[in-house]
This record gives structure tokens, sequence and C-alpha cells, in this order.
């Protein structure tokens, strides 16, 4: 399956569907430990696209409001792929961690 057509909650990603606007608000309010955690999901998941990524992510704008600013090398389909990606990517990292909070 391509990365653009997974869900959150795809198995390849070992998440759960009720915790992604636990995750995206975590995201918001990160600072620390936690946002360096989450630059390194970001690194990982989307390489190239980091900065953009990390922007959507701890404000809230969107992907064609960032790309009036800037020049993004994906299509819309495959910015918030990549999205999801790294959010997924992010909550095992605080799970494993134990940084996670039910």
């Amino acid at each position: 399956m391509r990365t653009r057509e997974k869900p959150f909650n795809h198995i390849w990603y070992s998440t759960w569907k009720e915790d992604e606007p636990k995750v995206r608000a975590l995201c918001r309010t990160a600072a620390g430990y936690d946002l360096d955690l989450l630059h390194h999901a970001i690194a990982s998941a989307a390489p190239g696209i980091e900065q953009p990524i990390k922007d959507s992510l701890t404000t809230g704008i969107g992907y064609v409001e960032l790309s009036k600013k800037e020049y993004i090398p994906v299509t819309k389909a495959d910015f918030y792929a990549y999205q999801r990606k790294a959010l997924a990517e992010f909550y095992r990292m605080l799970r494993l961690l134990g940084r996670w909070k039910d």
C-alpha cells in the first residue's frame, strides 16, 4: 500500500484512531524533549520536507497556506500522508519511551 493511502490507524503504524486528536494536540503544545522527539519522528518519516511538516503540526497551518509562503516539493495528498506517517512515528516514540499518557 502506498504511503498516501495509509490512514493514521493503519496496521503498519500500530496506532489507535481515537488517539490521533491527542497526538495532534500534543504536537501543538510540544516543548523541550517532546519537541525533539517530534523533530526526529518527522525527519525519519518525511526526509526532505521536514520543515513544512513541522510547521504544519506545531501551528495547525495547512498545506495550501504553507505552499503560499514557500515551495513544498510534494503534492497535497503526499504532504498529508507524510504528516500522518510522522504523527504515527511520534506516537510510537512516545509510547516506547513511556511518555504517552492515556
